[in-house]
């Protein structure tokens, strides 16, 4: 049979597009990743919650394709099987049949809390015979049948596993962590010589924002698992912000704080740090750091050659800082096992940005008591590269002439723990009794722009300050403020000169 040219060609060509669609579907396929899942904890569900609250996160994870969601723990506010129930309701909403947009299964890989096993510290103070009552109706009454609500059949145990798309994932609930080591040692099944997902709420002792009290939390795990260098392992308990890049520990193994989508804790030990002052202690002049009531978790996605995890915040859908890439198999990083934020770049204050100072005679410190203030502000400074969004700002009172630093505070940067686009429209600021100050000197203000690690940029000098004398030229009422002030001034003097930074309590 003869081909006409033109045939020829035209079969020549079919051909060469067929092979060409056949590479960019293969590429394709390379760049998919092989795993994808939602790394989610502390949802704290309660029956009164809009239902969109949690709604929100599963739909943006069921429009991300994810294969699996995870949870670390304190699911429902209580523990009770009402709000097990409503969880459940919730997700099928987000997920129809439990499926993805292309018929998949999504699997459910979820640990019980504190707050789920009736072990919050509120729930200890209750009445016994209240708590008892209430554990009759909840998670830790029943076990199994919990864990059937869920719709993942009997309970499997305290440590379990589960096999999702290729991948080990082991969980295990909560005051249960020290049986984790000899549980993978007896179950030979989960292959801990390649990238396998590890689950429990509390963070390791010595990792990622380790809580501040002592003796609710086995504290021999990370010794045990400095075995297994291919373990990623997700954790919650502390709410702690995964817009901070402290957020991720990566030591001998790796841990990942999956911070909250009810609440997120902002860094304790501040100058304007949230909180009510304590009776006998240091009184900050500076408001508290706006939060934004931020809703976190990430989305992660396994390749053949590494791991990123995208930082999300749902209420806005923005992400909350440049994606983790982790490489596989995953590194040891035991000189400094926050790695990501060491090697940061430091944030930047822009071209021609300036230290600004004003006198407020008749401001408030934190307890609502009036006094003279000095408010110090600056823009927001930018990072420089890869990750390293700016944290916090060192403020320092210099004497003009000397130079010698005189105070020192610190502050956090508003809204650091949402998207860094909603973070830029606000800078440094920081207020400074002027009863704190020397009187009838004359200061400067130096700023330093500081990143997760405390690594900082250039400092900003303010031009030089009239500190006012403490016979004021001022009005009898102004006289009296600045009176008072120096009184609330001698209650703080123990209170010390550079606020150290404190970690997340338990039991958030």
């Amino acid at each position: 049979m003869s081909v006409s040219r033109r045939g020829f060609l035209g079969g020549l060509a079919v051909t060469f597009a067929s092979a060409f669609a056949r590479r960019l579907s293969a590429e394709a396929a390379a760049n998919e990743p092989l795993l994808r899942f939602g790394a989610l904890s502390d949802t704290h569900l309660r029956v009164t919650d809009d239902p969109d609250q949690l709604g929100r996160v599963f739909r943006w994870l069921h429009g991300r394709n994810a294969d699996a969601v995870v949870i670390s723990g304190d699911i429902t506010e209580q523990g009770l099987n009402t709000e097990i129930d409503y969880l459940v309701r919730i997700w099928n909403d987000a997920f129809p049949g439990g499926c993805a947009a292309d018929g998949r299964k999504v699997e459910k890989f979820w640990v019980w809390g504190n707050h789920d096993y009736s072990d919050a510290s509120y729930m200890r103070r209750m009445p016994p015979e209240k708590l008892a009552e209430q554990i009759k109706a909840s998670v830790f009454g029943d076990k199994d049948a919990a864990w059937r609500r869920i719709g993942e059949g009997a309970f499997p145990g305290e440590t379990f596993t589960k096999t999702i798309k290729g991948f080990s994932f082991v969980g295990t609930h909560w005051k249960h962590e020290d049986e984790t080591v000899a549980w993978l040692k007896a179950h030979p099944e989960v292959d801990t010589s390649k990238f396998f997902v590890y689950v429990q709420h509390p963070q390791p002792p010595g990792t990622v924002f380790y809580p501040a009290r002592k003796g609710k939390v086995y504290k021999g795990l990370r010794e045990e698992m400095r075995a297994y260098s291919n373990c990623f392992m997700i954790a919650g308990h502390s709410h702690v912000s995964v817009s901070d890049d402290r957020a991720l520990w990566q030591g001998d193994f790796t841990v990942m704080g999956a911070g909250s989508t009810k609440s997120v804790s902002v860094r304790r030990g501040y100058e304007n740090s949230p909180g009510t002052p304590e009776p006998g202690k240091y009184v900050p002049h500076t408001r508290a750091v706006e939060s934004g009531k931020p809703s976190q978790g990430s989305l992660v996605s396994v390749y053949r050659d590494k791991v990123i995890v995208e930082r999300v915040e749902f209420r806005s859908g923005e992400v909350l800082g440049d994606a983790w890439e982790l490489p596989l198999p995953l590194e040891r990083h035991a000189d400094d096992p926050f790695v990501i934020a060491a090697q940061a770049p430091a944030p930047e204050f822009p071209e021609g940005a300036k230290v600004e100072a004003a006198l407020r005679p008749k401001a408030k410190d934190r307890l609502g008591r009036i006094e003279a203030q000095v408010k110090v502000w600056t823009p927001y400074a930018k990072k420089k590269g890869r990750y390293g969004r700016v944290v916090d700002y060192l403020f320092e009172v210099l004497d003009a002439a000397s130079g010698k630093v005189l105070l020192s505070r610190q502050t956090l940067q508003d809204y650091y723990t949402g998207p860094e686009a909603q973070a830029k429209k606000y800078g440094g600021r920081c207020k400074f009794a002027v009863a704190d100050l020397p009187a009838g000197a004359s200061v400067q203000f130096r700023v330093t722009p500081r990143n997760a690690a405390g690594k900082g940029g250039r400092s900003l000098v303010s031009k030089p300050f009239a500190i006012p004398p403490s016979s004021l030229p001022l009005t009898g009422v102004q006289r009296g403020i600045y009176a008072e002030s120096r009184v609330l001034a001698a209650e703080n003097a123990k209170g010390a000169k550079l606020m150290p930074r404190s970690r997340p309590v338990e039991d958030p």
